[in-house]
């Protein structure tokens, strides 16, 4: 079966070296930025690709992503003791004042969780 239209400029990177550039990108380490790969690719390869051609080939052809560490939250122990214990005060504070319904405390009590020995 042949084509009617041309297929399109040739790739950058012969076949060879693409399937280096993946076995790169799979390493754990791997890299945190695109500009990285790109300076990969010229050190390595010796071609020069624009930094849109290489993040069209490595995000959107490959769907490859970059190696980012993700933020981690840690719960600090201490601060959630203390905010059950002042919320627990407050809870009292405001029943005996009257100062809201029986309803909006339980409802806040499911919302967060917070055992209440007094309802």
């Amino acid at each position: 079966m042949e084509r009617d239209y041309s297929p399109g400029r040739p790739p950058q990177l012969t076949k060879e070296q693409q399937e280096l550039l993946r076995v790169e990108l799979q390493k754990p380490n791997g890299y945190s930025s695109f500009q990285q790969i790109k300076d990969y690719i010229e050190e390595t390869f010796d071609v020069k690709m624009s930094y849109p051609a290489v993040h069209a080939l490595v995000r959107y052809k490959w769907n490859a992503k970059l190696k980012v560490p993700r933020k981690s939250h840690k719960k600090n122990e201490k601060a959630c003791d203390a905010f059950k214990i002042n919320f627990a005060k407050t809870i009292k504070t405001a029943i005996s004042e009257k100062a809201s319904s029986f309803e909006t405390i339980r409802n806040t009590q499911i919302r967060f969780q917070i055992v209440l020995p007094f309802l």
